[in-house]
Parts: structure tokens; C-alpha cells; sequence
């Protein structure tokens, strides 16, 4: 006959023989729950022959009949080996489900959208300023600090007035720097470029002037100064203008040592305007204002 434990519903096969009289008092061997059964009537062995075509529950003797007190008492208690269970499968989370799959990714990547945007805020603008102090008007320099200001342009010029003059020509010339500003708050800008001495003999030290011109090319500002001065945008930054100044003022500009330029050589120049208006919208200019002949000592004895 079948018999089920009423605490833990594990079913077994129990031998009916082993049941003395109307009723026995049995131990569940898997949870060691102690309950009576009674002997089946002929309708339940009708079901049971039913069962055992139906079931594949393995049937298997009983143990012998557990000792306890309280079995000993009142009834004969039988023991049944507990049944081997196989592992179940952990169920999926109630939330886990292939249609949030798409919510979930959307969240996601506001998440990610918003923490990059922080990040950003929190970094602020890009302050690198470009690290080379050979720049030229092709490749103008952005400013970490931009200012409104228009786009200068204007003719550059060379005295035709000394005739020696001539001979010294505008190789690349523009704006290096702009929309800087200096660690008291003054507008920069910064023109540059090269001079080629054309002639046969070697000339220097040469001095430059730069004209800043409104839109009815009147001046607004200029500055005399010398050539063989180099400056990156950091050093523009960083350096005290009376040091920038000290350069521009003095022969052969930072390159003091050499102040003349041979024939066919190409020498630097640059000029620093401190200052500069916020409405400025004319164009600039450039001159070589001296360039004497200085040639080089004869070697010849007397």
C-alpha cells in the first residue's frame, strides 16, 4: 500500500503485513514524523494496483520498526528510507524578464550620458596650450581663453625710403596668439614671423615696427622692437610683461647673441601688444624701420 507523510507529503510503499490490527503508528525516515495509517479496504487496493502502473516510484522495503518511547507505548513504529531528491533549478527573479531588458538599457546609458556630463562640467574647458614656438600664420594657435574679437588683417609694408632696406623681406608673418590674457587681466595679442635677408652682406641688428589700426586704418596702437625673439603661448601666459618687453627692447631680441643675419639666413621676430581694446576691428602693419650693414671683421694681417 502507499502511504504519504502528512508532514512533508513524501510518499513510500508500505508492506500491509507489517501492520498488526486495524492500525500501526509509523516514523517518516525523512523527516522523522511520527503518524498511524490504517490497512486499505479492497476499493484502495483497486487504486493502488492503479498507481503502480501509473507511478514510477521505486518500491522498496521498509526499515525495520523505529524504537521510541512513544512508539513503544502505544504501537509497532516503522521507519522508511527518505527518497532521493533531485536539485531544483533556482527560479528567476519575479523582476527578471526579457521585456525590461530594453528599460534597463535606456536607464543605463542615462546614467552614463549624466555622469559624463558631471565629469565635464566638473573639469572644466581644455586649458592646454599648444607647445610650439615655431607657430605660423598657417598654423595660428587657439587661445585657452578666447575674447570676442574680429579677425585682423592688413597689408604689410616696407620702407621704400632707405634703399638697403630691400634687401630684408617678409618670409611668413600674422597672428600667432590671440584672445589671451596675461595674469592681471589685459588682453593680449601676439604677431610673429620671419625675415629673409635677400642682400649680400650681413645686416643687423634689425628693428621692426607693428601698428594696430581701427576700421579707418588709423593707429591705435604700436611697437617698436627687435628681431630673434621667439615665445610659445605659455610663456605669453606665464612671464612678467617687463620681461617680454626686456626682449623685445633689446638687439638681436632673445637671441641677443646673435643680433646680425647673414646673407640668405632667416631670422624670427615676434611683438607682444599688452592691452589690447576689446573693440579693435581694423588690420595691422609691419616695417622694417633699421637694418644696417654690419660685416664681419677682415681676417687679413696688415
Amino acid at each position: 500500500m502507499i502511504i504519504t507523510c502528512e508532514k512533508c507529503e513524501t510518499k513510500f510503499h508500505l508492506d500491509e503485513d507489517r501492520i498488526k490490527g486495524q492500525s500501526a503508528k509509523v516514523r517518516c525516515s525523512h523527516c522523522q514524523h511520527v503518524f498511524e495509517v490504517t490497512k486499505e479496504t479492497e476499493e484502495d487496493a483497486d487504486l493502488l494496483a492503479y498507481l503502480k502502473e501509473e507511478s514510477d516510484i521505486p518500491s522498496e522495503e521498509a526499515d525495520e520498526t523505529s524504537e521510541s518511547p512513544t512508539a513503544a507505548t502505544e504501537s509497532p513504529s516503522i521507519s522508511f528510507p527518505a527518497p532521493e531528491s533531485l536539485p531544483r533549478a533556482r527560479p528567476r527573479p519575479a523582476w527578471f524578464s526579457r521585456r525590461w531588458l530594453p528599460v534597463a538599457g535606456g536607464l543605463l546609458l542615462i546614467i552614463l550620458a549624466g555622469f559624463w556630463g558631471y565629469a565635464h562640467f566638473i573639469s572644466g574647458p581644455d586649458t592646454s596650450v599648444p607647445d610650439d614656438s615655431r607657430a605660423t600664420p598657417n598654423q595660428t594657435q587657439v587661445s585657452p581663453i578666447p575674447i570676442p574679437s574680429p579677425s585682423l588683417s592688413g597689408p604689410l609694408t616696407t620702407p621704400s625710403t632707405e634703399e638697403g632696406l630691400k634687401d630684408i623681406n617678409f618670409v611668413e608673418y600674422g597672428e600667432l596668439y590671440r584672445g589671451l590674457k596675461d595674469p592681471s587681466g589685459q588682453r593680449l595679442l601676439v604677431l610673429g614671423g620671419k625675415v629673409r635677408n635677400e642682400g649680400e652682406q650681413p645686416r643687423g641688428p634689425i628693428l621692426f615696427k607693428a601698428t594696430l589700426t581701427d576700421a579707418r586704418q588709423k593707429p591705435v596702437m604700436e611697437r617698436f622692437f627687435y628681431g630673434g625673439t621667439t615665445l610659445r603661448a605659455e610663456e605669453v601666459l606665464e612671464l612678467k610683461p617687463e620681461q617680454i618687453n626686456k626682449w623685445l627692447d633689446t638687439p638681436g631680441g632673445r637671441e641677443a647673441s646673435q643680433p646680425v643675419l647673414p646673407p640668405g639666413e632667416i631670422q624670427p621676430f615676434t611683438v607682444v601688444f599688452f592691452g589690447v581694446p576689446a573693440d579693435l576691428s581694423g588690420g595691422y602693419t609691419l616695417n622694417v624701420v633699421s637694418a644696417p650693414v654690419n660685416p664681419t671683421p677682415s681676417s687679413d694681417k696688415p
